[in-house]
C-alpha cells in the first residue's frame, strides 16, 4: 500500500472515527435531550394537575365557608326570636302597699316609651317611713338593647358624678352615685338581679343575658336592672331603704 493509500485509509478512519464520535454524542444528546424534554412536560404536568387541585380545593373551602356563614346567620336569627322566660313576673308581683311602706304608679315619659318598648317596665314611687324614693325596675329578656348603664346614662344628660361607692346588698353589691346639676342634686342607688345574685357592672349583666340566649334560657333568670332615684335634693337613707324594703329581695 502506497503512501496515498495510507494516507486515504487514514483519512477514512478519521472520518469513520469522526462520524462514530458524532453520531455516539448526537444519540447522547438525543438521550440527554429526551430525558430533559421528558422531565419538563412531566413537572409541567404535575404543576398544572397541582395548581388545578389547589384551585378546586380553593373552591371546595370556599364554599365550605359561605356554607358555614350561612348556616351562622341562621342559627343567629334563631336564637334572637327564640322566645326565652321573661321576669315580667317578679316586676309585677312587686306590692304597691304593705307594712310600713306605700307605693303609686309613675306614668313613663314620651322618651321612656320609645326607649322602653318591648320590656316590662315598672315605674313608683314609695314612701317607706321617712324615706322617699323613685323605683325603676326594667326586664329586658325581648329587648335587652333597652338596657343602659344608669352611670354612662345620667352623665350622659349633663349629670356629674361627685361620690361613687358599692354597697353590700343580700349577698352582692349595689352601686351608689351622688350626682350634680348646675344647682341640683341626686342620688341613685342600681344594681343588676336574677332573684339570686346582684351586681352592679353593667358588662357583667351584658355576659350574663349573652350566655341565657346562647343556652336559650337554660343557664338560669333573667336579669333585670333595679334602679332607686332620690326624689330631688331630698337625699332618703339608702341603708335604711336596702334594709326594710323587703320586696326588693324578690325582684
Amino acid at each position: 500500500m502506497d503512501g496515498l493509500e495510507h494516507l486515504s485509509m487514514a483519512f477514512f478512519s478519521c472520518k469513520l472515527d469522526a462520524c462514530s464520535w458524532i453520531f455516539f454524542r448526537t444519540k447522547n444528546f438525543n438521550h440527554t435531550l429526551t430525558f430533559h424534554l421528558n422531565q419538563l412536560f412531566f413537572s409541567s404536568f404535575l404543576s398544572t394537575r397541582n395548581e388545578t387541585k389547589g384551585t378546586h380545593m380553593g373552591r371546595i373551602g370556599q364554599t365550605i365557608l359561605w356554607i358555614g356563614l350561612i348556616c351562622a346567620l341562621i342559627l343567629g336569627v334563631l336564637w334572637e326570636s327564640y322566645p326565652l322566660p321573661d321576669a315580667s313576673d317578679r316586676i309585677e308581683s312587686l306590692p304597691m302597699a304593705g307594712e310600713g311602706f306605700h307605693g303609686r304608679d309613675v306614668p313613663l315619659g314620651w322618651g321612656e316609651r320609645q326607649i322602653y318598648q318591648n320590656t316590662h317596665v315598672a315605674k313608683r314611687y314609695y314612701r317607706l317611713g321617712e324615706n322617699r324614693f323613685f323605683l325603676f325596675a326594667v326586664d329586658g329578656t325581648n329587648n335587652r338593647h333597652a338596657i343602659h348603664d344608669p352611670a354612662y346614662c345620667v352623665t350622659g344628660l349633663g349629670w356629674k358624678a361627685i361620690k361613687e361607692k358599692e354597697l353590700s346588698y343580700a349577698g352582692g353589691t349595689v352601686k351608689h352615685m351622688r350626682l350634680q346639676k348646675d344647682e341640683m342634686e341626686m342620688e341613685l342607688v342600681y344594681w343588676f338581679s336574677d332573684g339570686t345574685n346582684r351586681y352592679s357592672s353593667p358588662k357583667q349583666y351584658w355576659i350574663h343575658t349573652a350566655v341565657r340566649r346562647l343556652t336559650l334560657g337554660f343557664s338560669g333568670p333573667e336579669p333585670i336592672l333595679v334602679l332607686l332615684q332620690s326624689p330631688g335634693n331630698r337625699v332618703p337613707d339608702w341603708e335604711a331603704i336596702l334594709k326594710e324594703f323587703f320586696p326588693l329581695k324578690d325582684l
